[in-house]
């Protein structure tokens, strides 16, 4: 269907009305008709044409004043769309910036970070004692996991940072699978640092791990890591990699 601008619909109708009417008259006068009908009939045909007249142009008036209403709302929907763009990227900026983010979360909940190089991770305790996996959720929540073990070295840290009387939690476990040791970023145990005996599963309940294990009277064994019910409290070290 060929769409027509209502000038060009005017100009249309008057060329149709006009025809019509010439080759009424032109009939009329073939016919033989008086003056007095060939002037009627141009009367008609002239009220008939300023009738149309009127109706286009209510309806071009009509169709302004829409098309008025329609850039209004545009404009008001665009406006809204920019509004809300632009909070959206303030809010996105303020949620991924780490740096200040962190800084909240360090003096709310009290978390001391230490930085170990060479490599640059960090690491800090969880502000209280937790069972190993509400430990391990906390850690993803700053950012981390709980502290991922690959060598000796790292292990030797570790005790010289946060010392050697408390048994802590770290990220090892065999929940999964009983007696195949992962780490939460799903590496292979390769390291190993157990106190004697250890890991012994007893009860076949201890599926977690901490370090620095208590021995008797009430002394802890430096760095030596002992398998354990998940369900018990400790404080755990958090590992944050960049």
């Amino acid at each position: 269907m060929i769409k027509m601008k209502s000038s060009d619909l005017l100009v249309h109708v008057i060329i149709t009305v006009v025809g019509v009417g010439l080759a009424f008259v032109i009939g009329l006068k073939a016919a033989g008709s008086g003056q007095g009908d060939v002037d009627k009939q141009l009367g008609e045909l002239k009220s008939g044409l300023e009738a149309n007249t009127k109706v286009i142009d209510a309806n071009e008036k009509l169709a302004g004043d829409n098309k008025t209403a329609v850039d209004e709302s545009l404009r008001k929907i665009n406006t809204l769309a920019t509004t809300v763009a632009r909070e959206m990227s303030a809010t996105r900026t303020e949620v991924v910036s780490s740096g200040k983010g962190m800084t909240y979360v360090n003096e709310v909940l009290g978390l001391k970070w230490v930085t170990r190089y060479p490599g640059g991770h960090r690491y800090c305790l969880t502000p209280y004692p937790l069972p190993w996996q509400h430990a391990q959720d906390f850690a993803k929540k700053v950012g981390g996991s709980l502290v991922v073990i690959e060598d000796e070295a790292e292990n030797k840290w570790i005790v010289e940072k946060f010392g050697s009387s408390t048994e802590f939690w770290i990220g090892l476990t065999d929940e999964v699978d009983e007696g195949k040791w992962l780490w939460v970023n799903d590496l292979d145990l390769v390291y190993k640092n157990w106190a004697t005996g250890e890991p012994d599963n007893y009860r076949k309940m201890q599926h977690h791990v901490i370090m620095n294990k208590q021995a008797a009277k009430g002394l802890t064994e430096a760095g030596k890591w002992n398998d354990i019910t998940g369900n018990e409290i400790k404080i755990g070290i958090i590992e944050m990699v960049k």
